[in-house]
Protein backbone atom coordinates (compact mmCIF):
# COMPACT_ATOMS: atom_id res chain seq x y z
CA UNK A 1 0.00 0.00 0.00
CA UNK A 2 1.52 3.42 -0.87
CA UNK A 3 0.92 6.32 1.54
CA UNK A 4 -0.81 9.50 -0.44
CA UNK A 5 2.62 11.36 0.09
CA UNK A 6 4.19 8.63 -2.05
CA UNK A 7 1.41 8.56 -4.32
CA UNK A 8 1.65 11.96 -5.00
CA UNK A 9 5.53 11.79 -5.87
CA UNK A 10 5.19 9.28 -8.35
CA UNK A 11 2.51 11.07 -10.04
CA UNK A 12 4.23 14.58 -9.85
CA UNK A 13 7.71 13.12 -10.86
CA UNK A 14 6.50 10.69 -14.42
CA UNK A 15 4.30 14.16 -14.93
CA UNK A 16 7.57 16.10 -14.59
CA UNK A 17 9.52 13.81 -16.40
CA UNK A 18 6.68 14.13 -19.71
CA UNK A 19 5.91 10.40 -18.89
CA UNK A 20 2.59 9.94 -20.24
CA UNK A 21 1.34 6.24 -19.58
CA UNK A 22 -2.20 5.73 -19.21
CA UNK A 23 -1.98 2.72 -17.29
CA UNK A 24 0.37 3.75 -14.55
CA UNK A 25 -1.73 7.27 -13.93
CA UNK A 26 -4.86 4.68 -14.09
CA UNK A 27 -3.54 2.99 -11.38
CA UNK A 28 -2.45 5.82 -9.19
CA UNK A 29 -6.06 7.35 -9.70
CA UNK A 30 -7.59 4.00 -8.56
CA UNK A 31 -5.37 4.32 -5.49
CA UNK A 32 -5.53 7.75 -4.61
CA UNK A 33 -9.19 8.24 -4.84
CA UNK A 34 -9.91 5.64 -2.28
CA UNK A 35 -7.51 7.53 -0.24
CA UNK A 36 -8.48 11.25 -1.04
CA UNK A 37 -9.59 12.40 1.96
CA UNK A 38 -6.35 11.71 3.65
CA UNK A 39 -4.20 13.47 1.45
CA UNK A 40 -2.70 16.68 2.46
CA UNK A 41 -3.14 20.44 0.66
CA UNK A 42 0.13 19.49 -1.07
CA UNK A 43 -0.57 16.41 -2.15
CA UNK A 44 -4.12 17.11 -3.39
CA UNK A 45 -1.98 20.26 -5.00
CA UNK A 46 0.59 17.49 -6.96
CA UNK A 47 -1.73 15.01 -7.65
CA UNK A 48 -3.82 17.44 -9.38
CA UNK A 49 -0.94 19.15 -11.31
CA UNK A 50 0.61 15.83 -12.30
CA UNK A 51 -2.37 14.55 -14.19
CA UNK A 52 -2.66 17.96 -15.60
CA UNK A 53 0.73 18.05 -16.69
CA UNK A 54 0.98 14.81 -17.92
CA UNK A 55 -2.26 15.21 -20.16
CA UNK A 56 -4.56 12.76 -18.46
CA UNK A 57 -7.61 13.32 -17.72
CA UNK A 58 -9.15 11.36 -14.73
CA UNK A 59 -12.76 12.52 -14.12
CA UNK A 60 -13.40 10.60 -10.99
CA UNK A 61 -10.06 11.64 -9.46
CA UNK A 62 -10.55 15.41 -10.01
CA UNK A 63 -13.82 15.08 -8.66
CA UNK A 64 -12.34 13.47 -5.40
CA UNK A 65 -9.56 15.61 -5.13
CA UNK A 66 -12.00 18.56 -5.40
CA UNK A 67 -14.08 17.46 -2.49
CA UNK A 68 -11.15 16.67 -0.45
CA UNK A 69 -10.05 20.48 -0.92
CA UNK A 70 -12.93 21.89 -0.27
CA UNK A 71 -13.56 20.11 2.86
CA UNK A 72 -9.86 21.34 3.52
CA UNK A 73 -9.30 24.44 2.03
CA UNK A 74 -8.13 26.42 5.06
CA UNK A 75 -4.99 24.40 5.19
CA UNK A 76 -4.11 25.25 1.77
CA UNK A 77 -0.97 27.83 1.51
CA UNK A 78 -1.61 30.47 -1.55
CA UNK A 79 0.83 28.06 -4.19
CA UNK A 80 -0.95 24.83 -3.35
CA UNK A 81 -4.45 25.95 -3.96
CA UNK A 82 -3.33 28.38 -7.09
CA UNK A 83 -1.52 25.17 -8.21
CA UNK A 84 -4.73 22.88 -7.97
CA UNK A 85 -7.65 25.60 -9.28
CA UNK A 86 -4.63 26.20 -12.20
CA UNK A 87 -4.59 21.83 -12.50
CA UNK A 88 -8.53 21.92 -12.67
CA UNK A 89 -8.93 24.90 -15.58
CA UNK A 90 -6.12 22.55 -17.79
CA UNK A 91 -8.31 20.03 -17.09
CA UNK A 92 -11.33 21.42 -18.31
CA UNK A 93 -12.59 22.83 -14.84
CA UNK A 94 -14.60 21.43 -12.02
CA UNK A 95 -17.68 22.72 -10.74
CA UNK A 96 -16.56 23.93 -7.05
CA UNK A 97 -16.68 27.04 -6.83
CA UNK A 98 -16.11 26.89 -3.42
CA UNK A 99 -12.47 26.35 -3.80
CA UNK A 100 -12.26 29.50 -5.91
CA UNK A 101 -14.05 31.26 -2.71
CA UNK A 102 -10.76 30.58 -0.30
Amino acid sequence: DYKPQELANVAWAYAKAGYRDEGLFGAISRTARHRVRTFKSQELANCAWAFARAGVRDDALLEAIADAAVASVNDFSPPELAITVSAFAANGGVDRPQVLEA
